[in-house]
């Protein structure tokens, strides 16, 4: 999938923000090791991964919104 991405660090090193837009649906791949990938017309919630930032994010159709704190 390709995507654009605007946006950057509004704080350095603590509020980052956003905005993607892909040429294909966004999908997520499920957790269960099967290999599947869930396609979303709509998400709200939050990527959890290791390290200080959590990352925000509204997924609507082909555009994507993420703000990242370092908490």
């Amino acid at each position: 999938m390709a995507h654009k991405r605007i946006g950057g660090w509004l704080i350095p090193g603590r509020l980052y923000a956003q905005v993607k837009i892909a040429n294909q649906l966004w999908y997520f791949s499920r957790r269960d090791n099967s290999g599947a990938k869930q396609v979303s017309l709509f998400f709200v919630g939050w990527y959890e991964r290791m390290g200080p930032a959590k990352l925000f994010t509204v997924n609507i159709l082909w555009l994507s919104l993420q703000v990242g704190l370092v908490i």
